[in-house]
This record gives C-alpha cells, structure tokens and sequence, in this order.
C-alpha cells in the first residue's frame, strides 16, 4: 500500500510514522496517486451493478460468491478493463509516472499474475471465500466507491484533457438505480478545493508547501476522495 500526504512535501515526515505500524507501506508521489491507484472503484460497483440478479441468488439462499459468480470474462474484459484503462490515462494525463493498472496491483499487492485482469482475479486465492452481499448497497461497494472514487476521477479526467466514457456510464447507472445524484453529491473538484484549478495549480496544490508552511491535510493510501 502507498501513502502520500498533503502536501507531498511532508511525505517524509508521514511515512516515518506509519511504516512504524505497517512496515509494508511506502511512498506514493502524491495523493492523487494514491487515490487513482485504487483499484476498488474498477471492480466493486461494476460487479455490484451489472450482475444484480446474483444479489437476488444470494438473498434467497444460494451460495454465491462475489468474485467467482459476480465477475465473469465478459464484464471483467469490456467494462472493468476499459475504465481501468481509463482511470490509468488520468494518472498519466496528470503526470504521475507510478500509476498501476489493477493487474500490476494485483501482482503487487496479492503475487497473482494472468493474461487477463479476470484471470489475475480467479487466481487470487484470497478471494475464494469472499460471498455475495444479499442486496445493491452491501460491503457500500455502491454507496462508496461511486461517489468516493469514480466522480473524482471523470473530474480530474476534465483537468487532465481524458475521456472516460465508460467511467462515466457507470457513474450514471448507478445514478439511476439508486436514484442518487452522485456527481452532485460525491467528491467534486469544488468539494477537494480544487475547483477551477488548471493542471498545473492542481499539481502544485498536491505538491508543494503551503504559504506559511504549514501542512493542510494530510491523505493516507488511497484516500484523496476522503480528505475534507
């Protein structure tokens, strides 16, 4: 797991706490690597949303579980992927150079490799046990990782100059399902202080020292989507 503080100029200062706990932290460039390398927003609400009638199974009893019956090839190759790719070209149209893509992640954080991010995901034997929530808004895959990390990242999209069309599509479905204005309600440029900021205020905003040099905030792992 990476961690960065706000801003990354207290980054050493940070980590000299937390590897104190968590030896297996180390430094991301900033928070908004640490936020767009999460790789939860690619997964959990495309799982949740497009694979509804598994939730059903489960309510009435089945044995279902999320990432053997709630991710199949097809989902995990035309939706997952493509905002993964995404999310990915916000990260380097920002320019930050450390930005996984979730198969690099799952090599990373779990050793499971596969030609496919579905086959990297079907060999992570971490994942055999995980069952199937029993109705939309379980485990907050919805409810959080929407809002929380798929808004900001079709808003730092429009800073970067990337389209993120399939992003997006998720974003509006669940909109609709769950009749809640996520990008009204979610983590906004204007909601981050980063409202009307061009590219490069963006990046120093994240980067460097304040005037008066005191720290703002500070945003752990992937945390950019949380810091108030």
């Amino acid at each position: 797991m990476r961690a960065a503080a706000l801003p990354a100029t207290e980054n050493g200062r940070l980590l000299e706490v937390l590897q104190g706990l968590y030896p297996q932290i180390e430094a991301g460039e900033n928070v908004l690597e640490t936020s767009i390398d999460n790789v939860g927003g690619v997964v959990h609400p495309t799982a949740m949303l497009l694979n509804m009638h598994v939730l059903e199974e489960a309510a009435g009893g089945a044995d279902r579980r999320f990432y053997k019956n709630q991710v199949g090839p097809a989902v995990a190759e035309l939706v997952m992927e493509r905002i993964d790719a995404e999310k990915h070209a916000v990260g380097r149209g920002l320019g930050l150079s450390r930005v996984r893509t979730a198969r690099q992640w799952y090599e990373d954080s779990y050793g499971v490799t596969g030609a496919s991010l579905w086959e990297a995901m079907q060999r992570n034997p971490y994942y055999e046990g995980f069952h199937s929530p029993t109705h939309l808004l379980g485990y907050n895959h919805v409810l959080d990782e929407v809002p929380n990390s798929l808004v900001p990242v079709c808003e730092l999209a429009r800073v970067a100059g990337v389209e993120t069309p399939m992003t997006d599509a998720i974003v509006d479905l669940a909109c609709a399902v769950c009749e809640i204005d996520f990008r009204a309600h979610g983590r906004t440029l204007l909601s981050l202080g980063l409202g009307g900021k061009s590219r490069e205020e963006v990046l120093s905003y994240v980067n460097e020292e304040p005037l008066g040099g005191r720290s703002r905030v500070t945003g752990v792992a992937r945390d950019l989507p949380y810091f108030a």
